[in-house]
């Protein structure tokens, strides 16, 4: 940051002669922060294929969602992919965050996923679970562990990035993990057993493209584009999954069967089903967000449940052309 003001001030003198010479200055491209979470993929097909331009917005690839979240609120991105539980954390926060566009919903792609010999959820009494504590994780084994009248006390939770939730599973290290595709599949070849999945709390695991208030007021236009630009590499996800992967390659987050079997596990919402979703009218996600605000305050995530009013914008997806 002191070497960008720095060249910042050498730059500033420079200003008037580019503005008397009729130079246009444009901004940094925008950036956005993602895991490698397959529904994310389309965002980052936009940029393969050209239809985000890398004038505009980069993707930057981080190795787990609570580096995603720190960046965010550290400044180092200027947009992200994170899950609806996250947002409802930096609206405790004041950090004003605004969603902007909904990526998918996750039905059955993210799970509770235990050692061979842990055949139900209230073996998991007294074990070690893996999770992101400060991402979807905790909030997902909670809702897992309500099932069987347990909380989260009565668990020992073992802060474990997603990065690595293969390598201590399979060390026992710990002895389940709150994680999701492409880690859900090799873990079930490896002989771990399915105990929870998002499927059991449908519409709950949310992944949505988060900026702040100011950010969107600054800079629409080219959140337009990237808005827009997602929907053209949702078309291509969904119609063409494997050359999907060819063109992304190890961003693809999954080899070509597991990246299709990940899509089938979650639903992609269109344009259309975006603008029913944002519209913030009692319906559609407004009323998934009071849901999980008030968990969350229950789960002791946050201490009460902050505005939420102001979220959901629909502007982006509504000037989207189908």
């Amino acid at each position: 940051m002191r070497r960008r003001r720095f060249l910042q001030s050498m730059l500033m003198p420079a200003l008037p002669v580019a503005l008397a010479q009729g130079c246009a200055l444009r901004e940094d491209p925008l950036r956005i922060g993602a895991n490698l979470w397959p529904g994310y993929s389309p965002l980052r097909l936009a940029v393969a294929t050209g239809a985000l331009a890398p004038e505009v917005a980069v993707v930057l690839d981080f190795p787990n969602s609570s580096m995603v979240l720190t960046a965010f609120r550290n400044g180092a991105v200027d947009a992200a992919a994170l899950t609806l539980d996250e947002v409802v954390l930096l609206a405790a926060n004041d950090q004003a965050p605004r969603v902007i566009l909904v990526f998918d919903f996750s039905d059955g792609a993210d799970v509770v996923i235990a050692r061979g010999e842990l055949r139900r959820l209230d073996g998991l009494r007294g074990k070690r679970i893996g999770v992101e504590t400060e991402a979807l994780g905790a909030y997902l084994v909670a809702r897992a562990l309500e099932r069987v009248g347990l909380t989260l006390a009565e668990v020992d939770i073992v802060p474990l990035p997603v990065d690595r939730h293969e390598a201590a599973f399979e060390s026992g290290q710990v002895d389940a993990v709150v994680t999701f595709e492409p880690v859900r599949s090799r873990l079930l070849a490896m002989g771990g057993r399915q105990l929870f999945s998002s499927s059991e709390i449908p519409g709950e695991v949310v992944d949505v493209l988060v900026v702040r208030a100011e950010t969107l007021a600054r800079r629409r236009a080219d959140l337009q584009t990237v808005v827009n630009g997602y929907f053209g590499g949702r078309a291509l996800a969904l119609s063409q999954p494997d050359e999907a992967v060819r063109l992304l390659g190890p961003r693809a987050g999954a080899e070509p069967e597991s990246y299709r079997a990940a899509l089938a596990l979650m639903n992609l919402p269109d344009a259309a089903t975006n603008r029913r979703l944002l519209a913030g009218r009692g319906e559609g996600l407004s009323a998934t967000l009071e849901r999980l605000a008030q968990t969350m305050v229950a789960l002791r995530s946050i201490e009460q449940v902050p505005p939420l009013g102001h979220l959901l914008v629909p502007d982006l997806v509504n000037g989207v052309r189908e």
